[in-house]
């Protein structure tokens, strides 16, 4: 029984008719279709430039002096000034209505520093005046209070007279020349001061020069 019934479902699925099996190019063909996009090189060039009679310059220079009447006018037409702006942007530009604004600030600076230093002059002048004026009345102040001194004042005392040179006491005189011990003798041939004990041993000791022994020495008064 379930080979007659398996064999009846197997001629039914022989006797329906299935479509073919697509082959390789037409396989192709549904997939460039489906998800390919066209070359940039194949795409056909766009020209951007604008031609030399694209606008007539009449034309807008009529628009231009239309936006200025309606400017000067109270009227507002909001659907004219924004087609004219637009037409200022495009043809008058608008980095040269920056340039002009640019130049219009660096005028009024230039304006204020002019006037800045017209000022300053002006302060500088009057400051020079004034030192002036000040300078003159301080000269004849001075000329009056010269006028008024007496022309000679008697000086009280006498003028002390200049010491002389052996009244100058230096304490290094009364050294010895030897030691630095303070001298006790004063030899007149040598022409220097000596202690007790440098002065014998210079002069009166075995040891002296002959001719050392020979000096005069007088006793300093100490």
């Amino acid at each position: 029984m379930k080979d007659d019934e398996f064999s009846i479902r197997l001629a039914k699925l022989k006797d329906e008719k299935t479509d073919p099996v697509p082959d390789d190019e037409e396989l192709v063909h549904r997939f460039t279709t489906a998800f390919a996009t066209q070359p940039i090189a194949a795409l056909p060039k766009v020209s951007y430039h604008v031609p030399d009679n694209a606008y007539n310059e009449d034309y807008v220079e009529q628009l231009l002096m239309d936006a200025d009447l309606l400017n000067d006018s109270d009227c507002d037409d909001s659907s004219t000034l924004p087609y004219v702006s637009m037409l200022e942007d495009t043809f008058v530009g608008k980095e040269e209505l920056h340039l002009e604004e640019e130049g219009s600030s660096l005028m009024r600076q230039i304006q204020d520093e002019v006037a800045l230093e017209a000022k300053y002059q002006d302060f500088a002048k009057k400051r020079d005046q004034d030192l002036e004026r000040r300078y003159l009345a301080l000269k004849d102040d001075n000329c009056n209070l010269t006028k008024c001194s007496t022309p000679e004042q008697k000086l009280h005392g006498q003028i002390p007279s200049p010491m002389q040179l052996d009244e100058v006491y230096n304490e290094m005189d009364s050294w010895c020349c030897i030691c630095n011990e303070d001298a006790i003798y004063f030899c007149e041939d040598c022409d220097d001061r000596f202690c007790n004990e440098c002065f014998i041993e210079g002069h009166q000791s075995e040891t002296a020069d002959y001719e050392a022994s020979k000096h005069k020495a007088k006793r300093l008064n100490i």
